[in-house]
């Protein structure tokens, strides 16, 4: 099912959205664009109205570039949240 589909169908049942994203099959080092289009994600969460423990998940496997630190990935990936989901 497709992220869209789902939060329109589970609605107020989903209590967190996990924030991770590929470019095809490489985990990316932060969260960013990717794959995943969280920009619609975010329009749909918001015309549903639906308030969400966002949670932003990395995930480093061999074909992942890290060329920065952890901390760095961190507050990189919560800046992009908060730009796209409109959160303080």
């Amino acid at each position: 099912m497709v992220p869209i589909a789902l939060l329109r169908e589970a609605g107020d049942r989903i209590a967190e959205l996990h924030l991770r994203n590929n470019k095809g099959v490489t985990p990316l080092e932060s969260f960013e664009d990717g794959d995943i289009d969280y920009r619609e994600i975010a329009a749909a969460l918001n015309e549903l109205k639906l308030k969400l423990l966002l949670v932003v998940e990395l995930a480093y496997h061999a074909e992942t570039v890290v060329p920065r630190p952890l901390k760095e990935d961190i507050r990189l990936s919560r800046i992009h949240a908060r730009k796209l989901f409109g959160v303080p």
